[in-house]
């Protein structure tokens, strides 16, 4: 099935399940690795120290998704 029947057919039926909006996207690394890692090597999460760790699955969402790229969200 190509991807944007796919797409199309994953927003239709998240509508018929009564959500109001359906994303879809690709996992792509974030764009703002370097600016985080050094955020986090300054300390600056404060009290948050769980955003200092795993730093490496918070940047590539792929890492969660092996084999797959996309990614949706519904709300």
């Amino acid at each position: 099935m190509p991807p944007a029947v796919l797409k199309s057919e994953l927003q239709e039926l998240s509508r018929e399940l009564g959500f109001s909006d359906c994303r879809v996207a690709l996992a792509l690394p974030a764009a703002h690795r370097e600016l985080y890692e050094q955020w986090v090597a300054d300390g600056k999460y404060g009290d948050m120290a769980w955003m200092a760790r795993n730093v490496e699955r918070r940047m590539d969402p792929a890492w969660y998704y092996r084999g797959q790229s996309p990614s949706s969200s519904l709300r």
